[in-house]
């Protein structure tokens, strides 16, 4: 006796599967970082404002910190993060 059982393909690219795994967009996080530079150079204090603000207004205080002096900048090995306690 042989059991056929279908199995469904997912149809859905690697990328489309992929932005399911994230809480934010990729390219905005990438957007507001660039802007942020854009607007403030080098002056991170002022950067990291921006940032907080923009990502607050877009995505809440649920996974944003609004506290602006629990976050730091990250550099390490050419990747940019902003890691909050």
């Amino acid at each position: 006796m042989v059991i056929v059982v279908p199995i469904a393909q997912h149809q859905d690219s690697p990328l489309v599967l992929q932005s399911r795994w994230y809480i934010m967009d990729p390219e905005y996080l990438s957007q507001v970082s660039q802007a942020s530079i854009a607007t403030h150079g080098d002056n991170t204090t002022k950067i990291i404002d921006f940032i907080v603000t923009n990502l607050t207004e877009t995505y809440g205080s649920r996974y944003i910190n609004p506290r602006q002096d629990e976050w730091v900048f990250n550099n390490a090995g050419g990747a940019m993060g902003s890691p909050t306690p």
